[in-house]
């Protein structure tokens, strides 16, 4: 089971079904992703198939990382209404 981030907001789980994985069980997990209201996709076990965001993150530059921004210039004297 993949879940997405931030769980409490996103609908899609993400069932990776192993070749060794049978039927009973693959029909017990989506009745659980059910039961969370989650939209569930099943896919098969592929080489590097799990998280492919993961994968993505690392073979690109960074999207998450921000500059600091600069800091707001204040003024020593202010005038209040």
């Amino acid at each position: 089971m993949h879940f997405f981030n931030p769980v409490h907001k996103m609908k899609l789980l993400e069932i990776v079904r192993a070749l060794e994985t049978d039927a009973d069980t693959l029909a017990a997990v989506v009745e659980v992703g059910k039961r969370m209201r989650k939209e569930v996709v099943v896919i098969k076990e592929a080489p590097a198939s799990s998280q492919p965001h993961q994968r993505m993150m690392a073979t690109k530059p960074s999207t998450c990382s921000r500059k600091a921004s600069p800091q707001p210039k204040t003024s020593t004297s202010l005038k209040l209404a």
